[in-house]
């Protein structure tokens, strides 16, 4: 099932028009909020309000993925099959931890990452390249 549930998903993925460019994503909260998690793809590098933070591959993935598709709702099954691939023997409650470790990484930042009720993520804020 994850399989075919995961050739699905990267076509959902494709159609997003996801930038895997080098370049710098920034993505910053809502207006006079004072928020913006920059992410260099070059350099492999997340910035925090312009700190410097440390994260695990697998946590720089979801990021970027969320990022470079503010306001979309990822469900966890998509979440998987993305960043872990099809052949992830783990649980979805993987995603869960994953994200609430990524949140408190962030830190204040960390509240853009949005869980929508029964269906998912998403990271709200404003896309700035």
């Amino acid at each position: 099932m994850l399989t075919n549930l995961y050739i699905e998903n990267i076509a959902v993925i494709e159609k997003s028009n996801i930038n895997f460019s080098g370049g710098l994503n920034v993505l910053t909260g809502e207006t006079g909020a004072g928020k913006s998690i920059v992410i260099d793809e070059g350099k492999h590098t997340v910035t925090v309000n312009d700190r410097l933070i440390s994260l695990t591959l697998k946590e720089y993935e979801l990021l970027k993925l969320l990022a470079e598709n503010t306001g979309q709702v990822f469900t966890r099954d998509i979440l998987l099959a993305s960043v872990w691939g099809a052949d992830f023997a783990g649980e979805t409650r993987t995603v869960d931890v994953h994200i609430g470790t990524l949140r408190t990484k962030l830190d204040e930042c960390g509240d853009m990452i949005k869980t929508v009720r029964g269906v998912g993520y998403k990271i709200e804020g404003q896309e700035n390249e």
